[in-house]
């Protein structure tokens, strides 16, 4: 029932992340218009908010793994996961804003990539994210504390899904 449970949580928290970005995309420029923006820092707000937003899809799901593996008595590979979601963030945004490497960028120093700025802020998030998303389902794929992934349950509805949901 605990693997029900979580197949069906992880479903729904992907659903959920899809909503999420939804109403993000959609409210970016309203939120950046009631901040009072200039127009260039209106736009670049909107921007970042709606990349950002992408990665919520992965954060749901990331969520609602580490909390069933809590759930199970897990707490070292939730922990693990999201150590190393907030570790790749600052490693690949940093590297992502300031650009680093062998390449020769315009005028500035030798960079592999090119600074980003903002953006990279943003990216670097996003690929953190993932990353950890992606790393949560596999350690749930291989199976862990008696929890593990399973194509036929990952789906919406049952009892399972309405209990999640209540």
């Amino acid at each position: 029932e605990a693997n029900r449970v979580m197949n069906r949580s992880l479903a729904l928290a992907a659903v959920a992340g899809g909503g999420v970005y939804a109403i993000i995309y959609v409210g970016a420029p309203v939120m950046a218009t009631l901040l009072g923006f200039e127009p260039r820092t209106e736009a670049i707000v909107v921007r970042y908010l709606r990349i950002d937003g992408i990665g919520h899809l992965a954060t749901g799901l990331t969520l609602a793994g580490a909390a069933a593996l809590r759930g199970a008595g897990d707490m070292r590979s939730p922990m693990l996961v999201l150590g190393a979601v907030s570790i790749l963030n600052v490693i690949i945004s940093t590297a992502l804003v300031f650009g680093v490497g062998p390449l020769p960028a315009v005028g500035i120093e030798t960079v592999l990539v090119a600074p980003m700025g903002i953006d990279g802020i943003v990216l670097g998030t996003l690929v953190a994210r993932f990353g950890g998303a992606a790393l949560l389902l596999v350690v749930l794929g291989r199976g862990v504390s008696g929890l593990k992934l399973s194509a036929g349950e990952l789906r919406l509805g049952g009892d399972a899904g309405r209990r999640v949901l209540a």
